[in-house]
């Protein structure tokens, strides 16, 4: 009896510390509004598909709008305060993941995002992130506290007649004060075939400054005739991982009350 009881114990601490990433919000763009978060019912201006150059089909917004400016903030999608109202108010690491289609440059520019703040919420820099492209040579970008960080050359736009699919994903681990970028996906080849897309990598950052997280919008769009293809958008607060520590704590427990016993 006490050997089914303490294994009782040890699953259902094992349970509680292998807590899977929360999913804040997110936007898939299959039912309309598109520019409407599919939890929080959150708008993002910029998405709307009846802006010139917007369009949308199959679950897949084409987010090709011109502003004529290109770091022009859209309507701030609250998510909640304290930290995005993410559970118990915190937020161990913070994760994006943009899954796109295909993604074109006519002009040197980026599709950016950023994270709002109340008043006193970052107390430096900025939580920020983006695709970008210069002459053709397309990197992913990001920022918390400190100065903004790029990757290596992801793709060569020369390289490939279309992007077939994307994935980027951005984190801000918080508790250990790195950020993490990595792309994963494919693309036809301009001299024929299908060409491979990866990249992954981590960056050390002050990340002391971001206190509370309270928002979520665009802050870069391209210009010209570029377009982003957009999947889906995911925000992700990731608990903090402690089912090693309460496993490992339960099975000493364990081995200590079954030598008492016997």
């Amino acid at each position: 009896m006490l050997k089914k009881t303490l294994l009782i114990i040890i699953f259902s601490l094992a349970s509680e510390g292998l807590v899977s990433a929360a999913i804040v919000d997110q936007w898939t763009f299959t039912n309309d509004p598109v520019e409407n978060s599919d939890i929080k019912n959150k708008s993002i201006s910029t998405w709307d598909p009846d802006l010139d150059g917007n369009s949308w089909s199959g679950g897949v917004l084409t987010w090709g709008y011109d502003n004529a400016t290109a770091f022009t903030t859209s309507s701030n999608a609250y998510q909640g305060d304290p930290n995005l109202g993410a559970t118990g108010g915190t937020i161990p690491q913070l994760k994006v993941t943009i899954d796109t289609k295909d993604i074109n440059f006519s002009e040197n520019g980026g599709y950016g995002f950023e994270f709002t703040a109340p008043a006193g919420g970052i107390t430096a820099g900025f939580v920020r992130f983006r695709i970008a492209s210069f002459n053709g040579s397309v990197t992913m970008k990001m920022q918390g506290t400190g100065d903004e960080v790029s990757s290596t050359l992801l793709y060569s736009q020369a390289d490939y007649t279309s992007i077939t699919d994307l994935q980027l994903t951005y984190t801000w681990d918080l508790l250990s004060n790195n950020m993490l970028m990595t792309a994963n996906g494919s693309g036809v080849l301009a001299a024929g075939g299908t060409g491979t897309i990866t990249y992954s990598d981590s960056f050390a950052q002050d990340l002391t400054g971001i206190v509370n997280l309270s928002g979520f919008r665009t802050r870069q769009q391209g210009l010209g005739t570029s377009y982003m293809q957009l999947d889906a958008v995911t925000i992700e607060v990731i608990p903090e991982p402690s089912s090693t520590a309460l496993v490992g704590g339960a099975l000493a427990l364990a081995s200590v009350m079954l030598r008492r016993r016997q």
